[in-house]
């Protein structure tokens, strides 16, 4: 089978990596493309299984140009804003704000006041808008992008972006015949994202929980939503450690005659940098002031978000005994 896979960016590389080299490995042909090749994550397409007589790396693939782009643009922003007035999200203004800024169009600014909708009222706009969404014409320029493949299947992740592009590759491999679907890629694209505003031949989850979200909240047909695990973390069945506690411990520069213990950073969305670190540093200074000496005498391992490490970069945390920040800079996880 020939698979064209088409993703956001090559940062999903590391939610599916070992999906494609299994199935790259029994048999199948793959073709991987992005709609943005941006550089602010350090992954490349280029460097997965090299050389690989299966495998081909169409790069970035054509954007959905002209008027009619524009206007699929501002509408999917539009669906991934009116999802979150529905009533299960009225206390969640920070996805309502995160959508507002990035992609509702300027017209309907004016929703930004709202909180919620009836759930009777936010599904009947959103079947107007899929409606809407089903009569922006197919981009002639992507629907060639697809035919030229000339694939058995196409799977898009993660769709669920704000204003996806991933939503024109889906109806172009309709159009076209050909089976699409959409790999949901981690564990909060249902609830947190945008939506799943497009007919789907299949969509993959990880678990019952995602099912349920994706038949609640975005409207797909439980008989087309297929459960097969966590992909990402497959590979951790398969691992041992790498080094010994002694090599670790002088490697990131702590003691190995006590107990660390690990604080994981979070992403700018979730915590702005300079706060994490302001944070971080009233944290430890009550930690090292804890009445108990083996708490207050603990190793400390700061590890910074991969893509929300800048702020970090500098830090002296000398001050707060055996602590490190490892790894200091951008790393791909």
């Amino acid at each position: 089978m020939k698979i064209l896979f088409v993703m956001e960016t090559p940062e999903y590389l590391r939610f599916f990596d070992s999906t494609f080299s299994y199935l790259l490995d029994h048999g199948h042909a793959l073709v991987l493309a992005v709609t943005e090749d941006k550089q602010k994550k350090p992954v490349r397409l280029e460097r997965f299984e090299e050389g690989h007589p299966s495998l081909t790396i169409a790069g970035v693939a054509p954007p959905h140009e002209g008027i009619w782009g524009e206007i699929a643009k501002g509408l999917r922003g539009t669906v991934d804003y009116v999802r979150f007035l529905h009533p299960d999200y009225r206390h969640a203004p920070a996805l309502r704000n995160r959508m507002k800024r990035k992609v509702l169009p300027v017209a309907f600014q004016p929703l930004g006041l709202v909180t919620s909708w009836p759930e009777p009222v936010v599904a009947s706009a959103l079947r107007f808008l899929s409606a809407c969404e089903t009569a922006v014409p197919v981009s002639p320029g992507i629907r060639d992008f697809v035919a030229g493949h000339q694939p058995d299947a196409v799977w898009v992740t993660p769709l669920v972006d704000a204003a996806s592009a991933e939503v024109d590759f889906v109806k172009a491999a309709r159009s076209l015949g050909i089976p699409a679907g959409v790999c949901v890629a981690s564990w909060d694209n249902l609830t947190n994202k945008g939506l799943l505003r497009t007919q789907l031949d299949r969509v993959t989850v990880w678990n019952e929980r995602q099912r349920d979200e994706a038949v609640r909240y975005h409207g797909i047909a439980a008989d087309k939503v297929v459960a097969t695990g966590a992909q990402p973390f497959d590979r951790w069945f398969e691992r041992g450690p790498s080094t010994d506690r002694q090599s670790f411990c002088r490697m990131v520069g702590l003691p190995a005659d006590r107990p660390f213990i690990v604080f994981t950073g979070s992403s700018g969305f979730i915590s702005e940098g300079q706060a994490e670190v302001a944070f971080v540093r009233r944290w430890l200074a009550a930690l090292r002031g804890a009445p108990d000496s083996r708490i207050a005498h603990l190793g400390v391992v700061v590890r910074p978000h991969p893509y929300n490490g800048a702020a970090w970069e500098g830090q002296d945390l000398s001050g707060f005994g055996p602590t490190t920040v490892w790894p200091r800079g951008r790393y791909n996880p």
